[in-house]
């Protein structure tokens, strides 16, 4: 009787795996009859033609420039409303480094579509630009006349509805960084003074903001405390490397909240106005270093 069950089971495994491979068999022999490649057609001229008109249309205009002539009480804001445009656009377009520095009689370049431009870069491709800016690749074609997806290395193009990413946006506009004091007198200024110890001519490299001692010092923008120590001329001081290679460093403190390799932020606490070091009462010496060189604090951030 065993026999005669084993012997059953082991026919019924037979037909089941001689039935399984004739079905893989069809299914190799389907694949090999039906083709798995297709594709569709496409347009022929830009811009594409939709189905019906359940889609919008492609909202596409020329690209031309206008030319402004700037005015007393211009803000680069302003004139960009006026025109319909990005602030990014007119930025762009100019090569403005500092929207602040716009001087009257200034000539300025206005396009006639909000974007950027862009200088190709070796291995660029139409595609990958659009893709990387996250744009149309079709309205991109059309504003500047591509044919294909080729693009010449070191050409200049227009990047439709492109905007600058906000770090640099805000650098030129010169609101990077906030104050590092809620409550401040302005004493000082960046560059050359008199000295206020011996009358000397002297290279002031930061900003002093004057407040009463115990006053709460943050960072003027996030980033990581590289330094943390005392100098005869700094008295306690904080650097915070941020950035963009930005780096700042706040002197003259009375008390420190920090400590090196901690990541900061605006609200964070990290110390208080005192007058140790070099100081002739309490204040805050606030500097700014870029790529390694002190700059205007005044340039980026606005008081």
């Amino acid at each position: 009787m065993k026999r005669i069950l084993r012997f059953s089971l082991l026919l019924l495994f037979c037909v089941f795996t001689l039935h399984t491979y004739h079905r893989m068999a069809d299914f190799a022999a389907y694949r090999a009859d039906v083709s798995l490649d297709g594709m569709g057609g496409g347009d022929k001229m830009l811009p594409t033609i939709p189905p019906d008109g359940a889609i919008d249309p492609l909202a596409f205009s020329q690209l031309y420039y206008s030319v402004y002539i700037v005015q007393k009480g211009d803000i680069v804001g302003k004139i960009a409303q006026e025109y319909g445009v990005s602030q990014d656009a007119i930025i762009s377009v100019n090569k403005l480094k500092n929207t602040r520095a716009l001087q009257i009689g200034q000539i300025l370049k206005i396009p006639s579509i909000t974007g950027i431009v862009y200088t190709v870069k070796d291995g660029d491709t139409a595609t990958s630009v659009t893709d990387n800016y996250k744009i149309s690749l079709e309205k991109f074609s059309l504003v500047n006349s591509l044919k294909d997806d080729t693009l010449t290395t070191g050409s200049v193009v227009f990047l439709p509805d492109a905007k600058m990413d906000w770090a640099t946006l805000q650098e030129i506009n010169g609101d990077l960084f906030l104050s590092p004091l809620r409550s401040y007198r302005f004493t000082s200024a960046y560059g050359w003074r008199r000295d206020p110890f011996n009358g000397a001519r002297s290279f002031h490299n930061g900003v002093d903001l004057a407040a009463s001692k115990g006053t709460p010092v943050y960072p003027a923008l996030a980033g990581t405390v590289t330094s943390v120590g005392y100098n005869s001329v700094y008295g306690n001081y904080i650097i915070i490397r941020h950035h963009s290679g930005y780096q700042t460093m706040y002197g003259h403190l009375s008390a420190v909240y920090t400590r090196t390799g901690a990541y900061v932020y605006t609200n964070t606490h990290i110390g208080a106005v005192g007058s140790t070091g070099r100081s002739t009462g309490p204040h805050l010496h606030f500097t700014v270093y870029k790529n390694g060189a002190t700059i205007n604090p005044l340039t980026v951030w606005i008081p």
